[in-house]
């Protein structure tokens, strides 16, 4: 399954790559956020890798990511591994009038087992989970402005 979601950042686009592009702000903006440890590479550079824990619920879920392309301000490739799911994002940022960012995401999920189900009925589900996530770093990174 593919989509694209798209969100303006009132703060210009090579600050928004920055905050973006430093994962010790994942705590701040991503409120399932556990931990993250480094596995291999250099750490946001292309093939390092690093073991996520998120709550979801009230499980936490292991996932592996693999930083795949990154050519900021510009572009970010990341692939998350779960055992449910694989996703593949790729994030846009393009500099717009007024110093706003408009941050795009284009995302295929790959689901397993039983998601595979859930993806079939209920596919607006990971879109309102991707647009919940970039809606958190809205605000944190418009936060970050002042």
């Amino acid at each position: 399954m593919k989509q694209t979601s798209s969100v303006e950042i009132e703060l210009d686009c090579k600050r928004v790559s920055t905050l973006f592009g430093t994962p010790e702000n994942e705590s701040d903006w991503q409120a399932s956020f556990i931990s993250r440890e480094h596995l291999e590479g250099t750490p946001g550079q292309p093939g390092a890798r690093a073991l996520l824990k998120h709550m979801l619920g009230s499980n936490e879920v292991s996932i592996t990511e693999t930083i795949v392309e990154r050519d900021l301000p510009d572009r970010c490739r990341v692939q998350y591994e779960m055992r449910w799911m694989s996703i593949d994002a790729v994030s846009h940022f393009e500099g717009l009038s007024n110093g706003r960012t408009r941050w795009t995401m284009h995302t295929r999920f790959a689901c397993k087992g039983f998601m595979k189900f859930i993806a079939m009925i209920m596919p607006g589900v990971f879109r309102k989970t991707n647009l919940r996530v970039m809606a958190a770093f809205k605000v944190y990174a418009e936060r970050k402005k002042q």
